[in-house]
């Protein structure tokens, strides 16, 4: 049974020699004492084999010198050759060397000579014949392992795992393709998106996910469709730089439109410290930067609208213009207007029941007797401000 069928390397020696020149493709490190080489076609060998007591690999390892065992009896020029594991031996042992030796020497033609595969297709089965166990391709460098692509069970689940080793023994998991369809990165891996570690990594740790963006602005985009997305339309979302990260959302340009800040709440278009939201014992709290500028309430269509702030002072709440200035405050002590206030205007005929108001409620009666005139209510009826008779 043949272990190597060359596709390209020859065989060169002289009459009466022990050394064989063997030139192109074949990696002599697959060549063992006592296999045996034959010259002539690679379909079908003339003559007599000869026993192999070494092979000697050039540097790059396509040829070498291999050395016979016995003085050759003919002259062999750029020969095609092939050598056989069994030699002379007959050793059953030699039998399975040789199909692993098949196994090997196919992956080389299949890989190292891109002329064999013409137009068909080519196919490498590693077939376990039953569950469980490992079936798997394995990558040394000067005999250490480095890597391994191989099929596992865990659980009953059978899966592909790409491994690596460090020191050349031990083996960790880089990640697992499952066959339910899942990838798997197992705790403490990361996964570069992008660019090379640590920018743009995925990390799954302890069961929980990480992803480092290295911006603080531009880290995960948000777009609406693949054509907003190609076109630079996106929302970001990233984490700054420091011990109490904050979670910062900007626009497309980079620009910050809201910081969410442990211990601070939301700040909005900037430094939460002196603009936010936030939830402090059950409250809700809104902190603004300027005491006439906090809530803008106005109409959709309107250009301009009311402000609603703190005062400077920080004890009142302030009402102030589309300028800034204040049109009335509300304290503890009270209520001030910086303007005349306007009441409710009725006819006698559709004053509030009073039921339906507090007693002290103002309003503006327009067809009194003698005039127009405020009134007020006691919980019984209307009075007039002006001497405290019912409105009639």
């Amino acid at each position: 049974m043949s272990l190597i069928r060359p596709s390209n390397a020859v065989a060169n020696a002289s009459a009466s020699a022990v050394n064989v020149a063997i030139t192109g493709g074949l990696d002599l490190r697959l060549v063992k004492a006592e296999y045996q080489i034959f010259f002539g076609s690679r379909h079908g060998t003339k003559g007599r084999g000869y026993v192999i007591a070494s092979a000697t690999p050039n540097v790059d390892y396509t040829g070498g010198t291999i050395t016979l065992t016995e003085a050759l009896e003919a002259t062999q020029t750029n020969q095609p050759f092939v050598i056989d594991t069994m030699a002379y031996t007959g050793d059953a042992t030699f039998l399975t060397t040789s199909y692993l030796g098949q196994i090997v020497t196919g992956m080389l033609q299949l890989f190292g000579d891109p002329t064999l595969f013409g137009t068909a297709s080519k196919r490498l089965p590693l077939d376990k014949s039953t569950s469980g166990g490992i079936s798997e391709i394995l990558w040394r460098i000067g005999g250490v392992n480095q890597f391994r692509l191989g099929q596992q069970q865990t659980d009953g689940l059978e899966y592909l795992s790409a491994d690596y080793s460090t020191d050349g023994s031990a083996w960790a998991t880089g990640w697992r393709l499952r066959r339910d369809g899942n990838v798997n990165l197992p705790s403490g891996r990361k996964l570069a998106i992008g660019h090379d570690l640590p920018i743009g990594v995925l990390d799954a740790r302890g069961g929980r996910s990480y992803f480092g963006s290295g911006s603080d602005t531009f880290a995960i985009g948000l777009g609406f469709s693949a054509a907003r997305i190609a076109a630079g339309d996106m929302a970001w979302i990233g984490a700054s730089d420091s011990a109490t990260p904050s979670i910062v959302i900007s626009n497309k340009g980079g620009t910050e439109i809201a910081r969410f800040t442990n211990g601070l709440g939301v700040g909005i278009g900037g430094d939460p410290a002196a603009n936010r939201f936030a939830v402090i014992g059950g409250r809700v709290l809104f902190q603004a930067n300027s005491e006439p500028y906090g809530f803008l309430v106005k109409y959709a269509a309107a250009s301009d609208g009311v402000y609603i702030g703190n005062t400077a002072d920080g004890a009142g709440l302030q009402v102030s213009n589309a300028g800034g200035s204040a049109l009335m405050t509300v304290r503890n002590t009270g209520v001030t207007f910086m303007g005349p206030p306007i009441v409710p205007s009725y006819a006698k005929a559709t004053v509030p029941a009073q039921n339906t108001v507090s007693p002290g409620a103002i309003i503006y009666v327009t067809d009194e007797v003698g005039g127009a005139t405020l009134a007020f209510a006691n919980g019984t009826t209307w009075k007039r401000v002006s001497d405290l008779a019912n409105i009639s």
